[in-house]
């Protein structure tokens, strides 16, 4: 099978998105505040292949990622 698809927009390449499991309270803002996050648990999201960094959490391999490492949320 083919690890990449065909869309409107062009390819896309399977390795190169996933699911989104956590998340953090967003990023602390200089008022004191926290930002609202533009992607949220569920949602299934593209990043650049030296995107984040590697953990393994339990033997369970996983991307940690800031919101600007994230290229397009999958609607």
């Amino acid at each position: 099978t083919s690890r990449r698809r065909h869309t409107r927009c062009g390819w896309l390449s399977r390795g190169l998105g996933d699911v989104y499991k956590r998340q953090g309270p967003g990023k602390l803002l200089d008022s004191g505040s926290r930002g609202e996050m533009s992607v949220g648990v569920g949602d299934t999201v593209i990043y650049g292949k030296y995107g984040g960094s590697d953990i393994e959490v339990d033997g369970q391999e996983m991307k940690i990622l800031r919101e600007s490492d994230i290229l397009a949320k999958v609607l």
